[in-house]
């Protein structure tokens, strides 16, 4: 029942704004073909000003609609889920923090060992540049 009737709300949304605008002048006169420039020039260019106080009019419209269901679905949100979301954000965000805190010395120790293992290796590196850097000049 809720979801058929938000499916008619957002289509009826969506729809009525410029259904609403179609219907508000009606024409005294029958309309029929322009019959010469300056008739078709004067219809086009009273179509073309009506067109943006329209456009904002149903923009504006569809607007207010919109916000108005965002703020009724952040309400929802907050009191139905947003409380169990951020706990178990926090829950999980903790066991990762306890996770790394427990392992902080294991990381500390291999990076010594990194360290020293690096130590050793450098000068034997900048030895064999060296030597094979003589070897490129000859």
């Amino acid at each position: 029942m809720k979801k058929s009737f938000f499916v008619f709300l957002v289509v009826f949304g969506l729809i009525y704004p410029p259904l609403q605008l179609m219907a508000q002048e009606s024409s005294p006169t029958p309309i029929g073909p322009p019959e010469t420039l300056e008739e078709l020039k004067s219809v086009l260019l009273r179509g073309w000003e009506a067109f943006p106080a329209a456009f904002k009019s149903a923009l504006n419209e569809a607007l207010s609609i919109w916000q108005r269901l965002y703020q009724w679905l952040r309400g929802w949100w907050e009191a139905n889920w947003g409380i169990k979301f951020k706990t178990w954000v926090d829950s999980a965000w903790e066991r990762i923090k306890a996770l790394f805190f427990q392992r902080e010395t294991i990381f500390k120790e291999e990076l010594q060992k990194e360290k020293t293992e690096m130590g050793k290796e450098i000068p034997d590196l900048q030895k064999n540049f060296w030597e094979k850097f003589k070897e490129i000049i000859k």
